[in-house]
């Protein structure tokens, strides 16, 4: 090893290599590049650094400057030779090891990948390691805000859509742009947190509206009701689940507007981008009937009978069957016992469970939901 080579001369065989000091600012500033992007985990930072290492061997420099490689680059990237310019590139970093050509570096990677599908997840692979590396050595916000799309887009390629939801909202948090708000907005759709179903409970005697968000919520110390805003009066927030909140206190044949405010916090430390405002009408009641209590067998003597309970409707279709003793187990095996009968069950009940000993209609008083 010698401090001063002097000029390179060729010899057969032989193999020779320039190190060069990394600037002792940009080694220090990476620290705090490093914990803006701490949603990217220790194992992702790891083989980034290995890449870097590695560079000389990957990408041989020679003689030629860093000036000379980066316009091979350009000229290969005009010919739709992807895969050359981010070799040429590669070849230029040895010498720069700077930010900006760690970016472009990334970008025709990336390029690259999209253009060859049969190595499309090696070059989209190096091209997330190129960007982690470009945005260490980055200190410029616009161009930490450019390395980040880059990175977002190759996270997304590479199946990791919550992580580019985190690279597209640290870029705006650099340097705001309307083209990466409109990405932003879309990742979020797609993998961000968010609400995902919403359904309305109208069947229910006190009926609910209620969102399903795409992650868990806070299990404890968090009052949602602080990001529900509710225009009417008298309406409440209820817990539905680990992912679902309810609005109750609504009544049937109202149309109700409730908006979920930005900052809604989820368990895992996301919040919602923005505010939605969700209007459901809430309908009345389906028709429905059913047999309340637990007295499954009728007694033998006297006046027995079958109180029924109904929702929305006059008029009552009937059919009573018998249950044998012989039958009884069966009925408590197949889960007939104790337990509504729906209509796919009813002809399999009616052929090898019960007989049928009466059918009929009733009337009943019908009182709206």
């Amino acid at each position: 090893m010698k401090a001063s080579p002097g000029a390179g001369i060729y010899f057969a065989g032989a193999w020779s290599a320039e190190i060069v000091e990394a600037d002792s600012a940009v080694i220090e500033a990476s620290k705090a590049r490093r914990g803006e992007i701490a949603f990217l985990p220790d194992y992702d930072i790891q083989p980034a650094f290995d890449q870097a290492q590695g560079l000389g061997r990957q990408h041989t420099t020679g003689p030629w400057t860093a000036e000379e490689h980066l316009a091979a680059a350009s000229d290969a990237e005009a010919n739709g030779d992807w895969a050359g310019a981010a070799a040429y590139t590669g070849a230029a970093l040895n010498r720069t090891d700077d930010a900006a050509t760690w970016g472009e570096f990334a970008r025709r990677q990336l390029q690259a990948g999209i253009a060859d599908s049969n190595q499309s997840g090696y070059f989209f692979n190096q091209a997330f390691l190129s960007s982690i590396n470009a945005y260490l050595r980055a200190g410029d916000p616009a161009l930490r805000h450019t390395i980040l799309l880059t990175m977002a887009d190759v996270l997304e390629r590479n199946g990791r859509g919550r992580d580019t939801v985190s690279a597209l909202r640290l870029a705006q948090s650099l340097q705001e742009r309307t083209d990466t708000a409109t990405l932003l907005d879309d990742a979020i759709g797609k993998y961000g947190f968010r609400i995902a179903e919403t359904l309305v409970q109208s069947d229910l005697a006190r009926p609910r509206i209620c969102v399903t968000f795409s992650e868990d919520l806070v299990a404890s110390g968090v009052d949602y009701s602080t990001f529900v805003q509710m225009k009417d009066p008298g309406l409440t927030v209820e817990n539905g689940g680990w992912r679902q909140l309810c609005v109750a206190g609504l009544e049937h044949g109202k149309r109700y507007s409730v908006t979920f405010r930005e900052g809604l916090p989820a368990a895992d430390g996301q919040a919602m981008a923005k505010s939605v405002e969700i209007t459901q009408y809430i309908r009345d009641r389906a028709p429905g009937v059913k047999f309340p209590g637990r007295g499954y067998v009728l007694p033998k003597a006297g006046d027995p009978a079958l109180p029924v309970e109904t929702v929305n409707t006059e008029k009552l279709d009937l059919v009573l069957y018998k249950v044998t003793d012989r039958n009884l187990l069966q009925s408590i095996q197949d889960y007939y016992f104790g337990a509504p009968i729906n209509v796919y069950s009813e002809e399999y009940f009616a052929d090898t469970v019960g007989e049928e000993l009466w059918s009929g209609t009733a009337t009943v008083k019908q009182e709206v939901n």
